[in-house]
């Protein structure tokens, strides 16, 4: 919280120069969408997860409204750089005075006595009872290495299947979401106007998530996935063959932001759910690099029209996002299906979590003897390897 709070301190003082074009990119890409997620997770329960992120979801696309607003009366970049970076400024003192770091942070930083105060002052606001327990189980979570536990990774395929898919459905989610927010000044109209309606069709998003609850998570993100490809593809095929107002060009344009949104919401805590306790941060990391790398390429293929001549013209990177995200929903078909599901807890379960073996002993109580020889079988010879 502390480092996030510095980083903005920095950017906003490089904001008042005239930086070169990588100091704009880098500082994208390490603010852009650092932090408030992973604390979401750590701090709300399962039960709640979805609200939480629905709710930090509405206040990520009022940000993007209002940042029209900003640019529409401070047009000169270097002060409307330092103008956006105040509030999260002012924000982050008062983050830093009244908010706790999460208990997740401070037992894997040693730190347990303030951890369990914590625990038990959550405890107590909701009613519960809390044991010490609790610390012993994460703190043994966390006595291996990190890089012990990738090793071990290596021998759980089914864990590194679903990771794969994960890093791409992260990268073409910060490489859609971001292309497309890049790409109102390509659409027709104003480009405050657009940019206000790009953060306005954001706003359903948080209606999705809470549906969710309901009808779990792979239904709701393949269809999104399907509804953004389906729409940007036939936004580049619009544009390159007919003549209609461009305006109905900017409608289709925007439901392919909402899918993409959408898209990018669930990721979070669909990720969160399928990878074990023990590598949940470390892993959710990863993705998120791989969206960071979607954010470097994002303006990249967004201003490819300009040095590839087509007859999709400025949709040209329109139907690129539209085909990437045609895979991921071929992909996200491979994913598990975690709503009310109880999560994985180290590297051995999350290799059979809601596989074939772990269905069958869902539907015969008789086989939970058999699934756990087979977590059992995992970790003995994830230790022999680690061992030798």
């Amino acid at each position: 919280m502390v480092m996030l709070f510095l980083a903005r301190i920095f950017w906003a003082l490089v904001a008042y120069f005239p930086p070169p074009s990588w100091c704009t990119t880098t500082e994208g890409t390490v603010l852009g969408d650092t932090g408030d997620d992973r604390s979401n997770m750590e701090v709300v329960g399962p039960s709640a997860r979805a609200y939480s992120i629905a709710f930090r979801s509405s206040f990520w696309s009022c940000g993007s409204m209002l940042t029209s607003l900003f640019a529409f009366y401070i047009q000169d970049w270097n002060w409307f750089q330092l103008a956006i970076s105040i509030p999260p400024l002012a924000f982050g003192i008062v983050m830093i005075l009244f908010l706790n770091e999460t208990p997740h942070y401070l037992v894997t930083s040693r730190r347990e006595k303030e951890a369990v105060g914590l625990f038990q002052k959550m405890a107590e606001i909701n009613g519960r009872d809390f044991s010490s327990k609790s610390i012993d189980k994460l703190s043994e979570d966390q006595s291996s290495a990190v890089a012990e536990k990738l090793k071990t990774i290596l021998k759980a395929p089914v864990l590194i299947k679903r990771a794969i898919i994960f890093f791409y459905l992260w990268f073409i989610a910060g490489l859609g979401f971001y292309g497309l927010s890049f790409n109102v000044g390509n659409l027709t109209g104003s480009v405050f106007i657009n940019n206000i309606i790009s953060g306005a069709s954001e706003l359903p998003q948080a209606l999705f998530i809470l549906i969710s609850k309901k009808s779990g998570r792979k239904a709701p993100f393949m269809f999104f996935l399907l509804l953004g490809a389906i729409a940007l593809t036939a936004n580049a095929f619009i544009y390159a063959y007919t003549n209609v107002s461009g305006y109905v060009l900017v409608a289709i344009a925007m439901v392919g932001k909402l899918a993409i949104t959408v898209v990018f919401s669930f990721d979070y805590f669909w990720s969160s759910e399928v990878f074990p306790t023990t590598l949940r941060a470390t892993l959710v990391g990863l993705c998120s690099l791989f969206a960071r790398i979607g954010v470097i390429l994002s303006p990249i293929i967004v201003d490819l029209y300009l040095y590839v001549q087509t007859v999709f013209g400025p949709n040209l990177g329109a139907l690129i996002f539209g085909s990437t995200m045609l895979v991921g929903a071929i992909l996200a078909y491979f994913l598990p299906e975690t709503n009310n599901q109880k999560l994985p807890e180290n590297i051995a379960e999350a290799n059979v979590f809601m596989t074939g073996n772990q269905l069958d002993a869902d539907r015969d109580s008789d086989n939970d003897e058999d699934d756990d020889n087979e977590i059992e079988k995992f970790e003995m010879s994830s230790k022999a390897n680690l061992s030798s």
